[in-house]
């Protein structure tokens, strides 16, 4: 789930091996929450990153410059996505990945 955060930090390589370390987990696991949250596009990743942050929707909204729907249909997509019904479990998630302490 860290991967795309430190991707986007210009550490491509590490990038790659964290990504792949999370697919091996993954699979011996039997989960796809990992691998689902890591392969996010862009904008639902940043998304998920402001919420994890606390920001409201609305909050979110205004900073991204986006419509409040917007937000609420990235927010539906990651949730659809990680298999999470709630707000808090991705935020919870995204959190720990930026802290290195997902997995």
């Amino acid at each position: 789930m860290a991967a795309p955060l430190v991707k986007r930090s210009g550490q491509g390589s590490r990038a790659a091996v964290m990504g792949h370390r999370a697919q091996r987990i993954a699979a011996v696991g039997g989960a796809r929450l990992p691998t689902d949250l890591a392969e996010l596009p862009t904008p639902e990743c940043e998304i998920a990153e402001l919420v994890a942050e606390g920001l409201s929707n609305q909050a979110v909204a205004a900073r991204q410059h986006l419509s409040r729907r917007t937000v609420e249909t990235h927010l539906s997509a990651v949730h659809r996505k990680s298999g999470i019904p709630s707000r808090s479990a991705p935020a919870g998630l995204m959190t720990r990945a930026a802290l290195g302490t997902a997995g």
